[in-house]
């Protein structure tokens, strides 16, 4: 079963409230902390995104961030 990603960083607020999104839901994700990994942070350089979180669904689909989320299941 393929899960979910989403792109965080310590003391994101708007990070903890996609996480609790996503656990209501019983959507399966891993987290990147883009503040330990050089690799991820520099991905999401290179596609122009500054904010955390940045969601992916399970097929690799850019979602966004905790707004987009939330319309996404609106």
């Amino acid at each position: 079963m393929q899960q979910w990603s989403m792109y965080t960083q310590p003391g994101c607020s708007f990070c903890e409230l996609a996480r609790i999104t996503l656990m209501e839901r019983n959507i399966p994700f891993f987290e990147i902390d883009i503040s330990e990994n050089a690799q991820a942070l520099a991905k999401l350089r290179l596609a122009n995104l500054r904010t955390v979180p940045q969601i992916y669904d399970d097929e690799g689909n850019h979602i966004g961030g905790y707004d987009e989320l939330r319309k996404k299941f609106r």
